[in-house]
């Protein structure tokens, strides 16, 4: 809920901006689609060569992936919301564009307790052997709610006649260092078998740290969105 607050006040104060510009004219909605989400998204001309933009986007779809030898059955929930400023240098269909980016998206995973048990528990006596289904590990990875964005792009010109365009936008925004997170649901009474709920927790713990150091590598996430836009 506070990511999602956090989102929705970048949105307000750009769109603030926006309506607060005595001069401002020339107001356009689009629809657009890319490595955000799809969504819809405004703007308005601000000043000079200065237009500014704010949107909803979001996406979900099953993404597999593995992760310190371990296999993951995934799912990847885009939520962005967006407030942009662009500058369109002599009025132009190009532009330099700055921003802030609400983050609500999830990375989320599943796989099979058992294969962290093979990983970690190589001790067991003769003839002892593990269950097959031993319960489920369950992974999640987000970046910061708030982040700084920078790209460049095209779209209507200051000046332009028509109502009917097109926009491009091509930039990255900086997420941090992703936090990752383990935890285990399983039927078994772990607590109930001697020394069992220890090492489980230790055996999460340096899971953990491995996939903190896999998605440590991707501070940077990258923006391609294309749209149409129309112009009242």
């Amino acid at each position: 809920m506070k990511r999602l607050c956090a989102a929705a006040v970048v949105i307000l104060v750009l769109g603030g901006l926006a309506a607060s510009a005595a001069i401002a004219e020339g107001i356009s909605t689009g629809l657009e689609a890319g490595s955000l989400g799809a969504g819809v998204q405004v703007g308005r001309r601000l000043t000079g060569d200065l237009t500014g933009r704010v949107g909803l986007f979001g996406y979900s779809y099953g993404l597999d992936f593995t992760a310190a030898g371990i296999d993951y059955s995934g799912h990847l929930a885009l939520r962005h919301a967006v407030a942009m400023l662009d500058w369109h240098p002599a009025g132009k269909v190009f532009r330099l564009t700055v921003g802030l980016v609400g983050n609500d998206s999830e990375l989320r995973g599943k796989a099979s307790l058992r294969e962290l048990a093979d990983k970690y528990i190589t001790d067991l006596p003769p003839g002892v052997q593990l269950p097959d289904d031993l319960g489920t590990l369950n992974a999640t990875v987000r970046g910061n709610s708030v982040a700084p964005y920078a790209g460049i792009g095209v779209g209507r010109g200051i000046g332009a006649k028509g109502r009917w365009g097109f926009s491009f936008d091509l930039g990255t925004y900086y997420q941090g260092t992703p936090e990752a997170k383990l935890r285990v649901s399983t039927p078994l009474p772990i607590g109930d078998i001697p020394g069992a709920q220890e090492m489980l927790d230790e055996a999460i713990a340096m899971e953990q740290q491995k996939l903190q150091d896999v998605v440590s590598d991707y501070p940077w996430f990258p923006v391609v969105m294309l749209g149409v836009t129309y112009r009242f």
